[in-house]
């Protein structure tokens, strides 16, 4: 009953999916293996440029920390240039050509504020700089060694999956049209019976007896063996004179499509199922 709902109602949903994507640019239709692999490549794309960024970021920020060292450890001497110099764009200048800074540093400095002159403000800023140090030369290390960017690209996948993995809400079956014929079938046990002329059938156990009487020539069965509806009849258990002829080739079929027949039937020859 439930295979019915399944096939003739809305209890159960199909839906096609169309597996087109961009590849560089372009669409193609791509299967699992392919979804897998350009997956990965953009991945792998998306971590060289974002990491190529966060360096270009470092570096800059990395060059302006040197000029500030450079301010702090000559502390004194740069004071007095500013005070001295008569407008900010002479006190550029005087930064620039007496220690060595360009453009970018000097305005630094000059927007420095005065509590970063403090002793722990300047320790912070050695210290920063150390650290942003050892990030550049980690960011340069990403750049290269691609082994380090899948190791990357691993990680972040775990992430995702501790955050928003979850048990699958909905089951993904066979559509409706495609059920096996056996699933319209209660798994009964069954009497398989072969006669000498070649008929074969199957049975109900309930209402497979003994019979007492004599059974025609034709009716009489050389083989019958007790099995579940939904096993294969496989031929070196079952019947092997039968399903495996001489050419070597070997037959199998599901006891449910077996024709059934009553006990006094003569059933249906078996080469009809090894055409």
């Amino acid at each position: 009953m439930l295979n019915k709902l399944y096939k003739f109602t809305q209890l159960q949903t199909a839906f096609n999916v169309n597996n087109i994507a961009l590849v560089k640019g372009r669409p193609h239709m791509l299967n699992l293996k392919d979804l897998i692999h350009y997956f990965i490549e953009h991945r792998h794309e998306v971590v060289i440029r974002r990491t190529q960024y966060e360096l270009d970021q470092s570096e800059k920020k990395a060059h302006i920390l040197r000029g500030l060292i450079i301010a702090i450890d000559n502390l004194d001497a740069v004071i007095e240039l500013i005070r001295s110099s008569k407008t900010p764009e002479d006190a550029r200048e005087g930064l620039i050509s007496n220690f060595g800074l360009d453009e970018i540093q000097a305005r630094a400095i000059l927007d420095l504020r005065l509590q970063r002159l403090t002793g722990l403000e300047r320790d912070k800023i050695h210290a920063e700089y150390e650290e942003l140090t050892k990030y550049i030369d980690w960011l340069k290390e990403i750049l290269a060694n691609e082994s380090i960017r899948m190791g990357i690209i691993k990680d972040e996948l775990f992430e995702i999956k501790a955050k928003y993995g979850d048990k699958r809400k909905t089951e993904i079956v066979y559509a409706s049209e495609d059920f096996n014929p056996e699933d319209f079938y209660a798994n009964d046990d069954m009497v398989i019976t072969i006669s000498h002329m070649g008929y074969i059938k199957r049975t109900p156990l309930t209402e497979f007896r003994t019979q007492a009487r004599v059974e025609s020539d034709q009716k009489v069965p050389v083989h019958v063996r007790r099995i579940s509806l939904n096993t294969c009849l496989l031929p070196q258990c079952i019947i092997p004179y039968y399903f495996s002829p001489e050419k070597g080739k070997c037959f199998w079929l599901k006891v449910f499509e077996v024709p059934e027949g009553t006990k006094a039937s003569k059933g249906r020859a078996y080469r009809i199922f090894l055409n």
